[in-house]
């Protein structure tokens, strides 16, 4: 995408972690740019999130324990796997970096899995449905913390997409740190 500000021309790229992470790589990226990738994250976070694209688990079910503990993790080690690829303190720029690169990965990869979810979810409704009201073992220990299957793909889902997510953002940052 350009954009004409203040008749300066400006590029991101939303869709094209690749294209990104060369231009990091050759320190092409204004603060301007790199402001402009921290705001999209936030646009993007809020639209995926409050869409109805993404779902969690209801609130307060072990389901949904398990899967916010489960994302901590992830997020804490995905952050930090990151930051270790980058360079650790030898990279002052891993903030904007990281940033930068958050913006094209996380729509690539929420949009691939959520989708897969909602082809899943729509071929498979009546399957699904039918599954939590059988008296197999996988349907009664799912609705013992306070779930069925449909929560065990969202569950799923939402873990995927944080592990995809950090590992593909954490390759990029090593790539672009070997190549500098």
């Amino acid at each position: 995408m350009v954009y004409l500000i203040n008749e300066n021309v400006m590029t991101i790229h939303p869709f094209s972690a690749k294209q990104v992470a060369a231009e990091l790589r050759r320190s092409e990226i204004t603060p301007k740019s790199k402001q402009h990738y921290l705001i999209l994250s936030f646009v993007i976070f809020t639209v995926f999130y409050y869409s109805g694209l993404i779902i969690g688990q209801p609130t307060w079910t072990w389901m949904s324990v398990y899967e916010g503990v489960a994302v901590l993790v992830i997020q804490v080690f995905g952050v930090a796997k990151a930051y270790e690829a980058s360079g650790s303190e030898e990279n002052s720029d891993f903030i904007a970096e990281f940033t930068c690169l958050y913006v094209p990965v996380s729509i690539t990869t929420v949009g691939a899995i959520w989708t897969c979810f909602w082809i899943i979810m729509f071929v498979f409704r009546e399957t699904i449905i039918g599954f939590a009201e059988t008296n197999h073992q996988l349907a009664i220990n799912l609705a013992s913390i306070g779930g069925d299957v449909a929560n065990l793909f969202t569950f799923l889902s939402n873990i995927l997409v944080q592990i995809v997510i950090y590992r593909r953002i954490a390759k990029h940052l090593g790539n672009i740190r070997r190549e500098r």
